[in-house]
């Protein structure tokens, strides 16, 4: 009948591959030519944690001692009363204070004053 066709190899027209091991190699070997990246965290990376540790901290400082939560009593009461009794003291004079800078109270000058009226 009709004669065979000859048999192809495939091995003969495929071009020959090396298998390289992974044990006795790098996978990933580095290229050589790679230009070298400077990375984004120069400055970007500075300015980003210059700014959380100075502005979460003032928003919070802000939130406790400035904000308006209305009239009613809330969380931020008691630190509120803390400061205002803080500068209260730091910018009042003791009674010792007072008179070393000849500074007197409004009800010890009145009482001074009239004992001096009563001594003449």
């Amino acid at each position: 009948m009709f004669p065979r066709p000859p048999r192809l190899s495939l091995r003969s027209r495929l071009p020959s591959v090396t298998v390289r091991r992974a044990s006795n190699s790098n996978p990933w070997p580095d290229i050589q030519d790679a230009p070298s990246e400077k990375p984004l965290r120069s400055w970007v990376h500075r300015a980003s944690r210059i700014s959380n540790f100075m502005i979460i901290p003032a928003v919070i400082l802000y939130a406790v001692f400035v904000a308006d939560f209305g009239d009613h009593e809330h969380v931020f009461q008691p630190p509120r009363r803390w400061l205002a009794a803080q500068k209260a003291a730091f910018f009042s004079l003791s009674p010792e204070e007072q008179r070393l800078a000849g500074i007197a109270s409004g009800s010890s000058k009145t009482s001074d004053e009239g004992s001096d009226a009563s001594r003449t």
